[in-house]
């Protein structure tokens, strides 16, 4: 997937592979961590299932001052990581080149394009496709990640009492 990005990310945008956040719960890892125009996207790939990341990702949003998580998680790695990419390149247009736009625009799924961009199924938190999920939590968005953040945190505190 990194070099899919470098492929479609804007030159400005500086790519880092496989980093860490430190959280109270010790460090949790990034896939990616997108940062340029501005603004700080963490993307989360995931190929093993866990029946809820919210609180993990909670964390490494708030810790890792991100902008924006994105979890994409894939049954394979045969994924179209442009159908997944879709999603973060409408939030954060900016960060992507004009080609890379295009690129992706060219390459994703017209099942994909369609419920991206149709006004009567809106991305919201989370979106599932046949092949991914995309889940966003967005920093400035308090429903987005709060009840996971205090869950997590409350849930540390009474573990150590």
């Amino acid at each position: 997937m990194l070099h899919r990005l470098d492929a479609v990310l804007a030159t400005s945008v500086h790519i880092e592979p496989n980093t860490w956040v430190t959280t109270p719960n010790g460090e949790l890892p990034v896939s990616f961590v997108l940062e340029g125009e501005g603004k700080r996207v963490a993307i989360q790939v995931s190929t093993r299932l866990q029946a809820d990341w919210s609180a993990e990702d909670a964390l490494v949003l708030v810790y890792g001052g991100f902008d924006a998580l994105y979890r994409i998680h894939v049954g394979s790695e045969e994924t179209p990581m442009d159908d997944a990419l879709m999603g973060i390149m409408l939030d954060h247009t900016a960060l992507f080149s004009h080609v890379g736009r295009l690129s992706i625009g060219r390459r994703v799924s017209s099942e994909i394009l369609w419920a991206f961009t149709a006004s009567s199924v809106p991305f919201g938190s989370a979106f599932r496709a046949p092949s991914f999920t995309l889940r966003r939590m967005r920093l400035n968005v308090a429903t987005d990640w709060v009840a996971a953040f205090e869950k997590e945190l409350g849930g540390r505190r009474s573990h150590a009492a």
